[in-house]
């Protein structure tokens, strides 16, 4: 079966505030076509756009990058500019130059918060690669922002995927306690319980991930864990 959500209203909307802001920005560039700031979201408008020339965006991106002064009071467009790289170069599952552009986010003299995608996305490429670096990302990013639950589910991921399962069972703990109605950390926080032994805790885990999961109309995937804690039962 395909669903095809090409016209409900919200992607019609949607289109049309891309189309509109690409007009926008294309006349303003007409007359001031080095101003790097809008280069740099125009060129992530394109990038963002699932209809959008993400090469043309690219291309936007590295000509703003062109344009900018060594001066620091340029950092934070510059921060914007190489992030944008990064989400384009993982779209197009280039992850070396992904993780050099978000490498060069993390070096700019701005703001760690300013950074905390840039740890947040590299952790995701060197879960594939390296899974210590994940785990160094992650980390730095749940010391950047310690109320943000999905730095630790992914912390807890990447401990768990290194066999460090009581830590990763204190990363998800964390998560959920920031965010009761993770169902996707409950749900891993199962798994690892089951891991070291904690049978009991796992099936309280499980059975509330089943729970949120209905609640957060996630059928198919609340079906499947019931279906296993049926056959582990």
């Amino acid at each position: 079966v395909l669903l095809h959500y090409g016209y409900m209203d919200s992607e019609i909307q949607l289109r049309h505030k891309y189309e509109f802001a690409q007009r926008l920005m294309h006349k303003h560039l007409e007359v001031f076509p080095d101003d790097s700031y809008m280069l740099n979201k125009l060129g992530a408008l394109y990038i963002n756009n699932p209809d959008g020339d993400r090469q043309f965006g690219i291309s936007l991106l590295q000509k703003g990058l062109s344009l900018i002064d060594d001066s620091e009071q340029q950092n934070l467009t510059r921060c914007e500019i190489y992030y944008h790289l990064g989400l384009a170069y993982q779209q197009n599952e280039d992850w070396e130059l992904a993780r050099q552009a978000y490498q060069q986010v993390i070096d700019l003299d701005v703001p760690n918060l300013v950074k905390l995608s840039a740890y947040l996305n590299l952790g995701n490429i060197y879960q594939g690669l390296n899974q210590q670096e994940a785990i160094a990302y992650f980390e730095k990013v749940t010391q950047i922002a310690p109320n943000f639950a999905q730095g630790y589910f992914n912390y807890g991921i990447a401990l768990k995927t290194s066999g460090r399962f009581t830590e990763a069972i204190t990363a998800y703990q964390k998560a959920i306690s920031l965010e009761p109605d993770y169902a996707d950390a409950h749900q891993n926080l199962g798994v690892v319980m089951m891991k070291v032994g904690y049978f009991p805790e796992a099936i309280t885990s499980f059975t509330t991930a089943i729970q949120l999961h209905e609640q957060q109309q996630n059928y198919e995937t609340a079906a499947i864990l019931r279906s296993a804690l049926q056959e582990f039962q």
